[in-house]
């Protein structure tokens, strides 16, 4: 995350926006925290972050040049989580290694010591859309997002690794994109981390993951050109998602999201592997689906190793 800095003309930041301050109550204010940070170290304050806010959830990324005692409360009205990205964290006197999901959701309040050049990420979304996106997933809010035991972490997992890589890929998106799909699939993955890998398991029998499996390519090859959410997939295939992500990890190695991703991005690859010289990336990546080409291009590199337009021109040289 490397913030452009900016000066906001009102109190409360709007969304996205990167900010850099030098004085650490304005941050506060700025971000909509009531906090109460003591600097520990000599050198001037300098606080960066990074924040997009769609309709029912909030995610930021910060760096803070300087050691504080940090104290004070999440927002109001909200279910809020932090993730360390670097080093280790007294929270609540207790070491927090990098990355470990935090509750903010104390009664209390929160105190924590992070040392100098620490950075991390924090997630707030609105507990009647976390409850509302839980049901459509055939799954009940976990406790744990709930819960308002002071200095909570969540036990450690792959899906809290995979929410964490998500929300740093989010943050770096240039043109800050966010919208209810994005946001309902980070709802997805924070439920996913509170579960935790015990969570995960489900009484499912082979037959009928074997049977979902079917279901969800048929249902995903007949929107193959959609941004369809796996919500969708799990009433198509009439299995919560604990069996759905349990059968496509079975047979595919990834999750229903990431295979279906993956399934899209492949269909452009074709196309464009396939498409004469003059063809416009943005015209296929949109027939496929794909509407925010920053994000885009990030996910097909990730997956194919170049870019659309490397791809594009690779293809043009043996014509």
């Amino acid at each position: 995350m490397t913030p452009t800095e900016q000066v906001p003309s009102e109190d409360v930041l709007t969304s996205p926006c990167n900010v850099r301050f030098h004085e650490v109550n304005a941050f506060g204010r700025a971000v909509g925290w009531d906090i109460d940070f003591r600097q520990l170290d000599s050198g001037a304050p300098k606080i960066e972050a990074r924040v997009l806010a769609g309709s029912q959830s909030t995610v930021m990324g910060f760096r803070f040049e300087r050691a504080y005692h940090q104290r004070g409360s999440a927002p109001r009205g909200v279910l809020s989580f932090g993730i360390p990205l670097n080093g280790s964290l007294d929270w609540h006197r207790q070491q927090v290694d990098a990355p470990r999901i935090l509750s903010f959701n104390g009664d209390s309040g929160f105190d924590g010591v992070s040392p100098d050049g620490f950075s991390g990420i924090t997630l707030s979304v609105t507990q009647s859309w976390l409850q509302t996106t839980s049901a459509s997933f055939g799954m009940p809010v976990p406790e744990q997002l709930v819960d308002t035991r002071v200095g909570l972490v969540l036990a450690p997992s792959q899906a809290s690794c995979e929410l964490t890589a998500q929300l740093r890929r989010l943050l770096g998106y240039g043109e800050g994109h966010f919208d209810s799909h994005r946001e309902s699939e980070l709802a997805l993955q924070l439920i996913a981390a509170a579960l935790g890998d015990s969570g995960c398991d489900d009484k499912s029998t082979f037959n009928q993951r074997a049977r979902a499996i079917e279901l969800a390519i048929n249902f995903i090859e007949d929107h193959r050109g959609e941004a369809i959410r796996v919500s969708e997939i799990c009433r198509e295939t009439a299995v919560p998602w604990r069996t759905l992500d349990r059968a496509f990890r079975e047979r595919f190695g990834v999750g229903p999201k990431a295979y279906l991703t993956r399934r899209r991005l492949g269909g452009v690859r074709e196309a464009l592997a396939a498409g004469p010289r003059d063809l416009r990336i943005a015209d296929i990546a949109n027939a496929w689906g794909f509407w925010h080409m920053g994000q885009f291009a990030g996910d097909y590199k990730r997956l194919f190793g170049e870019l659309p337009s490397e791809t594009l021109r690779h293809s043009c040289a043996h014509l």
